[in-house]
């Protein structure tokens, strides 16, 4: 078969008039203009999005790649990719996001913590192959014209001469 037929995202909507009780997954594109009490968490797909709008409110954590929030959500948020928050967003709660973007009038209380990207967090949990050649330099070891004359350097000898 040359060429694969796509399945298209999925998208799901919680309208204004629905109301979810517990813990939903979901994988593709998320909108909420309902209320949910309970965790909101994505199941599957790196590039899923969560998107809150003016009449949504979330009681519970949201965890997705992307997280587009104009209403209210009480609980933490973590946005591993990209986390927005327009002029109405309220988050009473603390806020885990790698890229973010804030309107004038959006509201966070609680805490803003950087978080580097999921792909990083993948690399840094890797072994490391001693074979690669080390970009770090050790002063201790340094010789040369050059060697010596850093302040850490200067201050080794000062210390040295000392005793």
């Amino acid at each position: 078969m040359l060429f694969k037929k796509s399945t298209p995202r999925a998208e799901t909507l919680i309208a204004r008039s629905c109301q979810i009780e517990g813990k939903l997954g979901f994988a593709g594109t998320l909108t909420i203009e309902g209320t949910v009490n309970g965790d909101v968490c994505v199941t599957a797909e790196p590039d899923s999005s969560v998107r809150i709008t003016l009449e949504g409110v979330v009681t519970g954590q949201v965890r997705a790649p992307t997280v587009i929030i104009n209403g209210h959500v009480t609980g933490d948020v973590h946005a591993s990719a990209q986390l927005v928050l327009a002029q109405d967003a309220v988050v009473d709660g603390n806020v885990y996001y790698h890229l973010i973007e804030m309107e004038k009038g959006a509201q966070i209380n609680g805490q803003m913590i950087h978080s580097p990207p999921a792909s990083a967090k993948l690399a840094a949990d890797r072994p490391h192959r001693e074979d690669k050649p080390s970009s770090q330099l050790n002063i201790g070891n340094a010789s040369g014209p050059a060697a010596g004359t850093g302040k850490a350097a200067q201050a080794a000898t000062a210390s040295a001469g000392k005793g």
